[in-house]
């Protein structure tokens, strides 16, 4: 219980919960701009736009390099990760970068 508590408390700063915390289901995609990621000891809790998910602790590395750009997270046997490119970039942007 204390862990909760605890979790609860550093997640108070973005108006959060523990039952805020949304857990994926088989054929979900999350997409967003990737706010942050923190490993607790629930597992990792990414902030994708204006959603806390919990994600398997195998994702952590590679998510934390990609905080402040736009993911996409796939859950289908499995997770998988795309990159949408920088945050808040503009569709002819993205495209640009993809060319280069």
């Amino acid at each position: 219980m204390q862990n909760i508590e605890a979790l609860a408390q550093r997640w108070k700063t973005v108006n959060l919960t523990v039952h805020e915390i949304y857990r994926l289901s088989e054929l979900e995609e999350v997409l967003g701009d990737l706010h942050s990621v923190e490993v607790t000891d629930f597992g990792l809790i990414a902030v994708i736009g204006r959603i806390s998910v919990w994600l398997p602790d195998e994702l952590g590395e590679k998510l934390k390099g990609l905080v402040g750009q736009g993911i996409g997270i796939l859950r289908l046997d499995g997770y998988h990760v795309r990159c949408l490119g920088e945050k808040n970039a503009k569709p002819t942007e993205q495209r640009e970068k993809a060319r280069t």
